[in-house]
């Protein structure tokens, strides 16, 4: 089909950017459309998740809580936190380090997102209640932070939260 497209595409500069599955894909399929590598240029992103923005108004991670409102599991951080989304009603179980949005699909919910790294912004929504550890790329403004906003694809919970998804 690209070949219909863009019969003229083995003669174009091309750049791409994007998540790396999709990368290498339109890598694969410019190969197949004769494209000259040296016309083709990729950016990509390195994410420095070694910080996390809390959201929400529970202390930090690294600062001790109280064990009020804490799922099922132990002080070693295995706890596993109910995430409430209000659109569809759902109350879906999130494991200690899980993201919202993993433990949303891995509970048969399609949300909408799209680079899972927190950069795009596709999977933004608001925290109605409860606090997360938000490890994002930019996807999203100091002001939306500060307005409760979280990215579903970095955020895991630190309490049970209702979401607004």
């Amino acid at each position: 089909m690209l070949r219909e497209l863009v019969p003229d595409a083995a003669g174009r500069e091309v750049f791409t950017c994007g998540p790396a599955p999709y990368m290498d894909d339109v890598r694969g399929l410019l190969a197949e459309l004769g494209c000259d590598p040296q016309r083709c240029h990729q950016e990509s992103f390195v994410l420095d998740t070694s910080g996390g923005v809390v959201a929400g108004d529970a202390p930090a991670p690294d600062v001790p809580a109280s064990d009020e409102g804490v799922g099922d599991g132990d002080a070693a951080g295995t706890a596993t936190h109910t995430v409430t989304l209000t659109r569809s009603g759902r109350e879906v179980p999130c494991a200690a380090g899980q993201t919202i949005l993993a433990a949303a699909a891995q509970a048969g919910l399609s949300l909408p997102s799209s680079c899972a790294e927190g950069v795009c912004g596709t999977c933004k929504s608001q925290l109605l209640t409860g606090s997360v550890d938000m490890r994002h790329g930019g996807g999203i403004r100091p002001r939306e932070i500060a307005a409760d906003k979280v990215l579903l694809c970095c955020s895991t919970p630190l309490e049970d939260c209702v979401i607004e998804a």
